[in-house]
């Protein structure tokens, strides 16, 4: 994620919603507007979404846009998934973006394929991880002002110990932000639906 000051921590709201393709970026955009950026993953059974909030009275505001967009999806309602009764309730994840910050000209690779691959093997023999490709919302436009998505690899590990977390971060910290040639500066990291931005050492 590009150069702005680093969030404070995350509720996180997850849904699905089918929405026709006529509304999708009108959508998307009232996803941004409510919590600054969202995530949307591609499945099966249509798009399912992670949203990120802060401060009181947030669950009620996510409800009331998800109210007022129900009319626009296959089924005529969007209901937030309940964190108990989801399989991914307890699950761990971060976000890794594939692309370097918008420099002028075409965005260019976050790492360069022997980068990826090593990362690959340090988080396959440290982990035990499972990567799907995303799109992260909310960060750039393009020159009509349109949303433009960031694809990323979002990144689940096993929850093993204690130790797994704070493993993590400092993983993130070292193997990721840490490469010279990273310029992000801080990089999304979810446990148990709630979210923290972790920032270099």
């Amino acid at each position: 994620m590009g150069a702005r000051s680093k969030p404070g921590p995350v509720r996180e709201y997850r849904f699905s919603a089918n929405l026709d393709t006529a509304h999708l970026a009108a959508f998307r955009e009232a996803l941004v507007d409510l919590a600054g950026g969202f995530t949307e993953i591609t499945t099966d059974r249509g798009p399912r979404y992670i949203v990120g909030l802060r401060g009181r009275g947030a669950r009620q505001r996510i409800i009331k846009l998800l109210a007022r967009w129900a009319p626009y999806t296959q089924e005529g309602n969007i209901r937030i998934e309940s964190q108990a009764a989801a399989p991914d309730g307890a699950e761990i994840f971060f976000l890794l973006p594939l692309l370097r910050n918008p420099a002028g000209g075409p965005r260019r690779p976050l790492f360069t394929n022997d980068q990826l691959a090593r990362l690959r093997v340090e988080l396959a023999s440290r982990f035990h991880f499972q990567p799907i490709m995303v799109r992260v919302y909310g960060e750039w436009r393009n020159e009509m002002g349109e949303l433009v998505p960031d694809h990323s690899l979002l990144i689940r590990i096993p929850r093993r110990s204690r130790r797994t977390i704070p493993n993590l971060r400092q993983f993130i910290r070292r193997q990721i932000l840490g490469d010279p040639g990273c310029d992000q500066d801080y990089i999304y990291l979810s446990s148990r639906w709630r979210g923290e931005f972790i920032a270099p050492a």
